[in-house]
């Protein structure tokens, strides 16, 4: 999955490239933003669906968001488990 999100990641960073002069406002004007570089963030976002667990596309980054912020929570939580005692250091 790792492989599939660089490389989806890959594809919005070429489509950026593509137009050197543009700024991120020219890039992700909605009324201008170039098919190329839409198509390649639909793409990354169908990925990050994938790999956060979306059983489908989510209908908007509304709805991404709430799932990314879900699982991060969910990792916190996990993170509070208590940590193995660190080995006794060697004085020197």
């Amino acid at each position: 999955m790792q492989a599939k999100l660089a490389e989806a990641w890959q594809a919005v960073a070429d489509a950026r490239a593509a137009y050197p002069s543009a700024t991120l406002a020219d890039l992700y004007d909605p009324d201008a933003m170039p098919s190329v570089l839409l198509n390649a963030h639909n793409a990354l976002d169908e990925v990050v669906d994938r790999a956060f667990g979306a059983k489908r596309r989510l209908p908007s980054n509304t709805d991404r968001i709430a799932l990314l912020l879900s699982r991060y929570e969910q990792v916190m939580a996990a993170d509070q488990l208590p940590l193995p005692k660190p080995r006794r250091r060697i004085p020197r």
